[in-house]
């Protein structure tokens, strides 16, 4: 009987991986046992081998059914980080996903009097003019979105002197990013194909769902052309 109790409890992800009740399910990264948001492919494919051959030599006794599962959990996280467009994608969820779980600030006291009031609200009005007119101006420049007052921003974390010669592609026709080394751009809401070019390198091209207020931020991953 307490033979039969031990295997019931046995917990895989606890004992073989070490990853406690309170952070499970893990996702991919966890999982993995590398930080959040990797972006390295190298750290990543190597992280994934190790496990995949550590379960394979436990993949025996009472266990077995638990091994399987975590070589196929492994084996989907691996499939996943190491896709450009699908990790893009998944990054975008498990960003909303742990934002969600972090506990919000307190809100802001309100102001107690007249002119802290009038300062606020001046304040507030130009916020929401210099959003509006940065909206119409992507609108001009062949943007697809819903709604001029439905915006979007897209951070790329594209370092300034990989840039010489580059191409940013946005639905067919090519942009020119702000001289950042994270250019920031605001869109209105929709759907947008976004291509990235580098002379000696493969293209990066990502399919994107912007939706009102999303942050979606993305660091080119170059691969040597072949």
């Amino acid at each position: 009987m307490q033979d039969r109790g031990s295997h019931v409890s046995f917990d895989a992800y606890h004992k073989w991986l070490g990853i406690p009740p309170h952070q499970q399910p893990p996702h991919h990264y966890r999982l993995l046992g590398v930080d959040p948001f990797e972006t390295d492919v190298d750290v990543i494919e190597a992280a994934a081998n190790q496990r995949l051959a550590y379960l394979q030599d436990l993949a025996t006794g009472d266990q077995v059914a638990e091994s399987q599962k975590l070589l196929n959990e492994i084996s989907q996280a691996r499939r996943t980080l190491l896709n450009p467009e699908k990790k893009f994608l998944y990054d975008m969820e498990l960003r909303k996903q742990l934002d969600a779980a972090t506990p919000k600030p307190a809100t802001a006291e309100k102001p107690k009097n007249d002119l802290q009031r009038r300062q606020f609200l001046v304040i507030g009005g130009i916020l929401v003019a210099l959003v509006l007119i940065v909206g119409l101006f992507f609108m001009s420049k062949g943007g697809n979105g819903k709604s001029g007052s439905e915006t979007a921003t897209i951070e790329i974390d594209w370092p300034l002197d990989q840039r010489e010669g580059a191409q940013v592609i946005v639905q067919g026709k090519p942009m020119t990013l702000p001289g950042d080394p994270i250019a920031r751009l605001t869109v209105p809401v929709g759907r947008y194909a976004l291509t990235l070019r580098r002379k000696g390198y493969r293209d990066i091209s990502v399919n994107l769902v912007m939706l009102p207020g999303d942050l979606q931020q993305f660091r080119p991953n170059w691969r040597p052309a072949p």
